[in-house]
Formats: structure tokens, C-alpha cells, sequence
């Protein structure tokens, strides 16, 4: 018993702790007066079982004590009456009986109902035993079967032993029982589990009867029995074997990891298991719980009625529940720990992490390399059969040149899925300002190997790709936002100066400006010369020299704000000209997109932060699988439409940028995770069953990192 419980938290009679998560539950007071008609001391005291008020003993007992009390109120005055009757009959062959006892050894039962209520005899725990001395005979004849007594006799009943087990109590024997059995005639001063309680006799070995014969079973017996507290010998990990020994017969059709999933409470769900639904007693309930697994044995000890009950399906030696959790963690992205932190909360059950560990590592990342290399080469397929246009980009675990770990993303810009994804580290190319150009590289050559031919690709301003590309001789386009993006910072820095407060005014219509270039001009020099002619719009001139664009396109209107305009020789005027009419930048506005950009690629990137983020060091397999889940789950939901309103319109939502101002943006439909259960699937049809082949596509992956020795997350 803990030091902080209270001999009070059990029951009197069963021992059971009614005190759940700190409060009692369940329960009553034995010598509560304000109990109507009364109180439960002056119930037992009519039965013949005085209690009173001892240290050392409980004054509470529990619900299921006092259902059985209300059962004996009801069969007792009966019993009695049936005994009255046979009084007289009874009292003439008392005699014989007796000394057909002795001979054949066997004990007296009880004769009288004033015997059965005696003080004296029923002093103790109401049962209506009596125990004699002649406990050294071993042939005993049985009374109603004329057989030899399995070690133990039984008045009218012929209830097969094999099936009731050695824990069948008959009236009038006082036989050893696992039970915690009350009995008058035996001293309870040195009960192990308190007073009032008998000490097991020695065991008795048990014939097996003829055949069992429930529909005659004796239910006029009257006793108490209790599930004793589990025995010191007990062995949960033989429950372990018996469940893994079982699982060996479960195929996958049955593992039902598809049927729906509850939450259940212990105390309701080991209240099923209570009480016998042969003999309707209180039997003996032991769980064993392994993560969500939870096994229950029901064993009665009165009619040795035996059930084994499992919360899941069980492959191999491993619960079906365990592995799902694990899938469904893994496979959203989401974290162990906070998981645990919300099971925690709520008090459920969990796996531990190691476990989680173990799971991924043997059924989650083969699923995950198998399914993305089967959809790889089926898309490569598709697209080996024409010219494709792709983007690409890099994003490296942490900012700055300290990264470890860059991934590379290719995307077909068609369909906006993505179709290649490298995972590089720093140490492998001499540094983090390389990954980028090595994961383009191992990209390519996974798409030209397959047989696939790139039309053109667009990526960002990074010098060695626009310089490999034009090696290679491959169309390359240069994503418009990123371009404005670098010039928008740096006219924010120069608006900061003094005399050029001007250029704030005009660094949104200069980015626009970028976009309109990009997607008016059908050739290079096209666009930059409608890019140069914002260096004369801006002091409003809005006729030039390039004949590529003569003039402005808008309509020519008069000002009402004339401090808008940039003074010809200013100082803004220099700064702003010096930026937009760089080298560098001149160059790359050549080299704008004019139909597809790389903004799905941002996207992907976003999503993939949720799957792997930066604040977590994940080993390179692990990084990999997460990409791999990042782009199924974008690649799923890259194309899902805008939501429409009763009337028929377009739902659009207002969304505030950091920078300021509002933007409208279409409300979309939910994603969805069909990716998920695809996963599952193959985990417990495909990989579970047969792990092998799938474990060794993992160690095909080649990288030449380091494993970390942890992982947190």
C-alpha cells in the first residue's frame, strides 16, 4: 500500500483501492446511521456477520461488496425456509450421517437455519463453512456420483472439474482456493492480507470429473468469495508470450487497423469483467497494457470460468494500435512529444519513444521511400514522353553560410507537383554556397537518366546555375519576384537617406513595374528597354530613346502632386538609376520568366518547414522520409479549387502583410491527407508482413553524412 493512502481508499472486504486520480469513488461507509432502512453493519449483523469499528481496518467497502450483500438478503430467507422444512427429516439422520462422515471423511454440513444464524459460527465473515480436523483423507466418496471425490465434494452437482478448474468450493468443505475465502473455523490472526481472512489450506490434487454438467450446478450454495490480490509469483511477461504466441495466427486481413477508435475509460471497461456470466460472482481481472495495447484476464474462481480479452489486434508481438499511432504521427508530420504532452493531459496511454523509434525505422521509412519511388517513376514516365518545363530551388536547415543541410527541390511547373527532391550537405561540396549547383546537378542527372528532356527551367539569380545552365545549353528563365524582392530591399535602404524620402513613393510602382516587364515583353531586350524607361517615367518624361519602346504605354495625364516627380541631377535620381540600371540587374531582367514562376516552389517550402523544422536536428534518413511526406502531402493538395458562396461567387479572404496594406487572396477548399492512409496501408499489407525487401531500399540510399547520435523530435 503507498505511503500516502489511507486505509480508508479500500475496501473492507476486497481490498480494492476505490481512491481513482485522488478521489474516492464508488464506495460507502459501513456504520453510516443515515443510511435508510440501514446501514451496512446492521445488514451483515442480520445475516449473522457482526462488524465493529477495529484500527488496522477499513470502514468503507465498495459497490460491488454491497451487490453482493443485496443478493444474499434475497436467497438467504429462502434457503432457510428450505431448511426449516427438512428440519425434521434431516434431524433423524443426523446421526447416521455423522458416522458415515467419519468413515468415509468427509465433514458435516450444517442442519439448522439457528446453526447457519449462530453468532458464534458466523462470527467472522458470514460464510457457511464449517472446516473439521479430518483433513489427512485422500479417498472420499462422492456423493451424488458414487464415484472417488476429486478433493473436494459437492451436494447434488455434477459440474465437471475440468471445466470449474481447482477452485470449486462445495458446501460444508473447506478446501485450498486461490480465492480469499471467509470461513469460521480458521484462525485469521496470521492472514497475509489482513484479518478475517482465511490462510489457503495445502493443495489438493484434483481428479478431472466424468463430464461437465453447468445446467445442474448447485446455485442454493451460500459463501463469499473474494479475488484474492495478485499472487507474488505472478508474471506479467507470460501474459506477453500467450499474446505473442496468439498473434502468430492473426493475418493482416483481420488487423483491423481501419475500424473506428474510441476513447474508454479503465474503470468502466474493467467493470465488464467483474462478475462472472457463468455464476455471476466476482471474479479475479489482471490487465497487462503494452503502449495502447491493453489485455485483460477474467479467471473465476468459483466455477473456473477463464476469459482473455484484448483492446487490438496483435501481429507478430507487436499491437496494431502501436504501430498506427506511430504511422499517423510520422506520416502528418507531427511531433512525438507533443503528442505525448496532449496524452499526458488527458491521461491516455502511450508508446514510449523508443518505440516510436523502432516503428519508424523498421515499417514508417520504407513505406514512405517505397511509395515516393513508385510515384517518382511513374511520373518520370509521363514525362520522358515530352519536353517538361521545371523550377528549382534550394533551401538550406538553418540561414546564413552555416548551413548543414541544403534540399533541393525540383518542380514540373505544368502541374505545380514536385518530382525530384536532393538532399546535400555542406561537407560533401566543400561548403553551403555550393549545395544549391550539386542539387541541381544530381536532379538533372536523375531526370536525364530516366530519359526525360527539360525545355527550360526556372530558378533564381544564383551566378554558378545561370553559368552551369548556359554550359549545358539549357533554356533558363530567372523567377520575377526575386528579382524585385532584391531591389525592393535596397531602395528601402536608400529611401532611408536624406534628400531621397522621394523614393518610398515609388517602390511599389517599381516592383509592379518588374511584373509588367516580365509578362508584356516576348524577348530579352524587349524587356529592358521597358525596364530602363522608368528611369524617365519617374521624372516624368514618358518619351525614350530605345526604339524596342518609344514611349509609355499609359495615357499622358497632368499631376495635381508635382512632389512626386524626381528632380533631374538629384541626389534620389543617382541612387535609384544606379540600382535599376546595373549590370547584374540589367541582365537578369533579360532573363525574366514571362509565363511560369516559382512561387509553388515558396509553397512547398512552407510546408515543408512543418514537416522538418529547423529548430529539430533530424539524422539525414529521417530528413529525407519528412521531404519525401512534405512534397506527397503538397503534391496532394497543389491543385485544389476556390470555394464558391450560395449565390455563386468566388470567396476570397483579406490578408494583412507585414509591410502593410491588405491583399485579397481565394479561399480555397480544406487539404486533405489521402496520402496518409494510402501509407497505412502499405505498412500493415505490404511492409509489415514482409519487411525485408523495403529495408534494403534504405541502405541504398547513399549519404556520406554522419548519423547524429540523437534525435529530437
Amino acid at each position: 500500500m503507498a505511503s500516502n493512502s489511507s486505509i480508508n481508499d479500500f475496501c473492507r472486504f476486497c481490498l480494492k483501492n476505490m481512491k481513482v486520480s485522488g478521489v474516492l469513488g464508488h464506495c460507502t461507509t459501513l456504520f453510516d446511521k443515515n443510511k435508510k432502512p440501514l446501514s451496512i453493519s446492521d445488514r451483515l449483523k442480520h445475516l449473522g456477520l457482526v462488524i465493529t469499528k477495529r484500527p488496522g481496518r477499513s470502514k468503507r467497502v465498495c459497490r460491488g461488496c454491497v451487490a453482493i450483500l443485496s443478493k444474499l438478503e434475497k436467497s438467504l430467507p429462502v434457503f432457510w425456509s428450505w431448511m426449516e422444512n427438512e428440519k425434521d427429516e434431516e434431524s433423524s439422520a443426523a446421526g447416521s450421517a455423522i458416522n458415515s462422515d467419519k468413515r468415509n471423511g468427509e465433514r458435516t454440513p450444517l442442519k439448522t437455519p439457528n446453526a447457519l444464524k449462530s453468532p458464534g459460527l458466523l462470527s467472522v465473515k458470514g460464510s457457511f463453512t464449517v472446516s473439521t480436523s479430518d483433513t489427512s483423507m485422500t479417498s472420499r466418496l462422492h456423493i451424488s456420483t458414487q464415484t472417488d471425490s476429486p478433493g473436494c465434494s459437492t451436494r447434488a452437482t455434477q459440474v465437471s472439474l475440468g471445466i470449474l478448474g481447482h477452485c470449486v468450493g462445495s458446501k460444508g468443505i473447506q478446501t485450498e482456493s486461490s480465492l480469499m475465502r471467509k470461513s469460521v473455523a480458521t484462525s485469521t490472526a496470521d492472514a497475509p492480507w489482513g484479518p478475517g481472512t482465511s490462510v489457503p489450506i495445502g493443495s489438493v490434487h484434483l481428479r478431472p470429473s466424468k463430464r461437465p454438467r453447468l445446467d445442474e450446478e448447485d446455485e442454493g450454495e451460500v459463501s463469499i468469495l473474494r479475488p484474492e490480490p495478485p499472487e507474488s509469483t505472478y508474471d506479467p511477461a507470460q501474459l506477453v508470450s500467450a499474446v505473442a504466441e496468439s498473434s502468430q495466427l492473426i493475418d493482416m486481413s483481420s488487423t483491423g487497423y481501419k475500424d473506428s477508435k474510441y476513447i474508454v475509460f479503465e474503470k468502466n471497461l474493467v467493470e465488464l469483467f467483474e462478475t462472472c456470466p457463468v455464476c455471476s460472482r466476482v471474479s479475479e481481472v489482471k490487465t497487462y497494457r503494452r503502449g495502447t495495447f491493453l489485455s485483460i484476464h477474467q479467471k473465476c474462481h468459483h466455477c473456473s470460468y477463464s476469459k482473455q480479452w484484448k483492446s487490438q489486434p496483435v501481429v507478430g508481438s507487436t499491437p496494431v494500435g502501436n504501430i498506427q499511432l506511430s504511422a499517423a504521427i510520422y506520416f502528418t508530420g507531427s511531433s512525438y512529444f507533443k503528442v505525448q504532452k496532449v496524452f499526458e493531459a488527458m491521461h491516455l496511454q502511450n508508446i514510449s519513444y523508443t518505440t516510436f523509434r523502432n516503428h519508424a525505422n523498421s515499417y514508417l521509412q520504407p513505406a514512405v521511400i517505397h511509395t515516393w519511388q513508385q510515384y517518382q517513376e511513374e511520373e518520370l514516365r509521363i514525362l520522358s514522353q515530352k519536353r517538361v518545363k521545371v523550377g528549382g530551388d534550394m533551401r538550406a536547415d538553418s540561414p546564413g553560410h552555416s548551413a548543414k543541410f541544403g534540399r533541393y527541390s525540383l518542380m514540373n511547373l505544368e502541374n505545380n507537383s514536385v518530382i525530384d527532391i536532393q538532399l546535400v550537405q555542406s561537407s560533401e561540396v566543400g561548403g553551403s554556397p555550393k549545395m544549391e549547383i550539386e542539387g541541381l546537378r544530381r536532379s538533372l542527372r536523375l531526370l536525364w537518366s530516366k530519359g526525360v528532356t527539360v525545355d527550360l527551367i526556372i530558378t533564381d539569380r544564383h551566378p554558378q546555375i545561370q553559368k552551369f545552365l548556359q554550359k549545358k545549353k539549357i533554356t533558363h528563365y530567372c523567377d520575377v519576384w526575386r528579382l524585385q524582392n532584391s531591389i525592393s530591399k535596397r531602395l528601402a535602404k536608400v529611401a532611408k537617406d536624406k534628400d531621397c524620402e522621394v523614393v518610398k513613393k515609388w517602390q511599389r510602382g517599381i516592383s509592379n513595374h518588374a511584373f509588367w516587364c516580365a509578362t508584356s515583353s516576348s524577348s530579352g531586350p524587349e524587356r529592358v528597354a521597358k525596364w530602363t524607361s522608368v528611369v524617365n517615367h519617374m521624372q516624368d518624361i514618358h518619351v525614350h530613346d530605345n526604339p524596342l519602346f518609344p514611349q509609355c504605354q499609359h495615357p499622358v495625364r497632368l499631376s495635381s502632386d508635382r512632389n512626386k516627380w524626381f528632380q533631374p541631377g538629384s541626389k534620389a535620381l543617382f541612387k535609384v538609376e544606379k540600382i535599376l540600371t546595373n549590370k547584374k540587374v540589367l541582365t537578369d531582367v533579360a532573363q525574366l520568366s514571362s509565363q511560369y514562376q516559382t512561387s509553388f516552389l515558396d509553397a512547398f517550402h512552407n510546408v515543408a518547414l512543418r514537416f522538418t523544422p529547423r529548430n529539430v536536428v533530424f539524422p539525414p534518413g529521417e530528413r529525407l522520409c519528412r521531404l519525401y511526406l512534405a512534397a506527397m502531402h503538397f503534391n496532394e493538395n497543389s491543385s485544389r479549387i476556390q470555394v464558391g458562396t450560395t449565390a455563386g461567387n468566388w470567396r476570397n479572404a483579406t490578408h494583412f502583410p507585414k509591410k502593410g496594406g491588405h491583399t485579397l487572396e481565394p479561399v480555397k477548399t480544406p487539404p486533405t491527407q489521402r496520402y496518409v492512409h494510402n501509407l497505412i496501408s502499405d505498412v500493415f499489407e505490404e511492409i509489415v508482413p514482409h519487411p525485408q525487401p523495403y529495408l534494403k531500399r534504405i541502405q541504398e540510399i547513399q549519404l556520406s553524412c554522419h548519423r547524429p547520435s540523437t534525435v529530437l523530435h
